[in-house]
């Protein structure tokens, strides 16, 4: 894709690109524009003094969570399973991060996607219409979430699944 023009990330470079996702989230939340965080006029200066926007969107298109020629050998009908072992590890620490409380709540969220997934839902109520649905088990004091579950479509062979919430206790 960039040819000669490709400069290696570092192990330091790709730890500021996970910096800044995390900070995006926390701005994101507050509903302003990606492209505005890098803006020299009203954007954040954290964002320009860490990496260059342009620096931040070409790692983000080449970074790989699988290895495809591993994945070729070791066919899988499990659509999980090119992040599996990356999601695993975010969900142990996230249990290891905190002790339930006596007040749970499991509930469905969809998370807007855009980009190629072969468990991608279309759920035409919501009011993003098109994402990654997961069920979640969240402490309802503090919103402290304890576990994830991708939903990852209907089992083929299989009638409609019933109590999906119930496989996060």
């Amino acid at each position: 894709m960039y040819k000669d023009k490709w400069n290696d990330v570092t192990v330091e470079e790709f730890y500021k690109v996970i910096g800044l996702m995390v900070l995006i989230g926390v701005y994101k939340s507050k509903n302003e524009d990606i492209c505005q965080l890098w803006s020299l006029e009203n954007g954040r200066p954290i964002f320009n003094k860490i990496m260059s926007r342009q620096r931040f969107q070409d790692v983000l298109r080449v970074v790989k969570f699988d290895d495809a020629e591993y994945r070729r050998k070791h066919r899988s009908d499990e659509k999980l399973e090119p992040i599996r072992e990356c999601f695993d590890l975010w969900v142990n620490t996230l249990r290891d991060g905190n002790v339930l409380g006596s007040m749970l709540t499991v509930d469905e969220e969809l998370v807007t996607c855009r980009g190629r997934c072969p468990f991608k839902q279309y759920i035409p109520s919501q009011q993003r219409r098109y994402g990654l649905k997961l069920w979640i088990l969240s402490d309802s004091k503090s919103s402290y979430v304890y576990n994830v579950e991708t939903y990852i479509g209907k089992k083929p062979n299989v009638g409609r699944e019933v109590n999906l919430g119930e496989k996060l206790y």
